[in-house]
């Protein structure tokens, strides 16, 4: 469980973190390198929790939200 001061700790962490992935990873991909990794990172999830989506719909992406990652 979450304590109150860890959430807090989180929350001012956190943008930061989000920016400095997209600045320095998926910022770098073009929309269709970025759309290939997520596929490549989907099969391994596959295979090491074969269980990690169950009950999940599949959303697409647009290509907008791929190269800004929006939409998760």
């Amino acid at each position: 469980m979450l304590t109150d001061a860890g959430a807090a700790r989180l929350e001012g962490v956190l943008p930061t973190h989000i920016a400095d992935i997209e600045q320095w990873f998926t910022g770098l991909l073009t929309p269709q390198q970025l759309d290939q990794l997520l596929e490549a990172l989907r099969i391994i999830r596959d295979v090491v929790r074969p269980s990690a989506t169950a009950g999940a719909e599949h959303v697409e992406r647009t290509e907008e939200e791929v190269a800004t990652g929006a939409g998760g």
